[in-house]
């Protein structure tokens, strides 16, 4: 699909998790856009093959494995999917998470460990299920959806910053170890408008955290895709172990600015 091929992705095969909405659906267009045939990992069928159609009607490569991205059994099935159908894996991208809002003292174990599941285990077990595909390759990347709350302290969501913490440094330590063969790397994006955050946050907060952004809005799905798109592709060859914090600049800003307003 692509016109010409400066990120090197043409003709290449990619994983994306939670590919059917918001930042992965973002991501998938775009790596289909930029030539490289996707398999779309999500539990949502219905929107996981509206999203496999539309790259399909662009021209380009695609499908769909349904199923939890926590089980071990759907990471093994979206690489072997992937083999199969396209003939190699050049690209991953572990971007399905989510949480819920919740001050430390109230989270349960069992609520906890959602979140862990869901954010860190889930992207260890597909980094570790396309690795022996990758190293054979000789060459691969790896990109994990982290977040700026896995960087600066986020009141409400002790949980979720753990995870996300513990993906930064999880890519820190497979770059290493994985290296020269697969490169790893992280995106930590802040507010992005998608369907899952807008059910955490009212118009009053939308308003107040955009004026607080200092590029003066809240991100949209596509610009995380665009800091995936360059990890992922061999304009990025030199990079390995890294986080490009895509946030409009909130990082540099005190935390409690962006919390909840009270009795919200």
């Amino acid at each position: 699909m692509a016109d010409d091929d400066r990120f090197g992705l043409t003709g290449t095969a990619s994983i994306v998790t939670g590919g059917s909405a918001g930042i992965g659906r973002a991501c998938v267009l775009l790596l289909a856009e930029l030539g490289s045939s996707v398999c779309v990992v999500d539990r949502d069928e219905t929107a996981s093959t509206a999203t496999v159609k539309a790259i399909e009607a662009a021209d380009g490569a695609a499908l769909a494995v349904v199923g939890d991205v926590r089980e071990t059994a759907v990471a093994e099935e979206a690489v072997r999917a992937t083999l199969e159908e396209f003939g190699r894996i050049d690209v991953l991208v572990n971007n399905a998470g989510g949480m819920f809002a919740a001050p430390a003292q109230e989270i349960t174990d069992g609520g906890w460990s959602a979140v862990m599941a869901l954010n860190l285990d889930a992207t260890f077990r597909f980094c570790r299920a396309v690795a022996p595909a990758m190293r054979a390759a000789g060459k691969g990347s790896i990109v994990n959806v982290a977040s700026v709350v896995g960087i600066a302290a986020s009141p409400g969501a002790a949980h979720y910053g753990a995870a996300k913490a513990a993906v930064i440094n999880l890519t820190r330590s497979l770059a290493l170890e994985w290296a020269p063969a697969i490169r790893v790397n992280c995106v930590a994006p802040d507010f992005v408008r998608t369907d899952g955050t807008e059910k955490l946050m009212s118009d009053a907060d939308r308003e107040r955290i955009a004026a607080l952004v200092p590029l003066g809005r809240l991100a949209a799905p596509g610009d995380v895709a665009n800091a995936v798109a360059f990890l992922a592709s061999d304009l990025a060859s030199f990079v390995a172990g890294q986080t490009l914090v895509v946030d409009g600049g909130t990082l540099y800003r005190g935390r409690l600015d962006f919390a909840p307003s009270p009795g919200d």
